[in-house]
């Protein structure tokens, strides 16, 4: 337990290794009333396994490569279409917030 209580996040592994994997990791982080994920950069910094401090302009390359493995098209999973909803939402709304 850390200090006054609170609950640690969830630890997701270190890389997804299958597409299942990274969509709930999307979904789960994406969903969390956690305070750790309160603002859509931090959600952001831990769905791509980036540092907190990462500017924004790095983010572009790993979103791009996780949208593509996640996107409804090539991906059967059916979760796929939402996963791949809220990782645009959440970096619209972090790169929006850089301008």
């Amino acid at each position: 337990q850390r200090a006054g209580n609170a609950p640690s996040p969830p630890q997701p592994p270190a890389e997804p290794g299958s597409v299942a994997e990274a969509i709930q990791l999307v979904l789960s982080i994406a969903k969390s009333q956690s305070h750790v994920y309160r603002f859509p950069h931090q959600k952001l910094c831990a769905i791509l396994r980036m540092p907190v401090d990462t500017l924004v302009a790095a983010f572009k390359p790993k979103w791009r490569q996780l949208l593509l493995r996640l996107h409804p098209d090539k991906c059967a999973d059916p979760r796929a279409v939402e996963a791949t909803q809220l990782l645009n939402q959440i970096y619209d709304q972090v790169t929006q917030c850089a301008m």
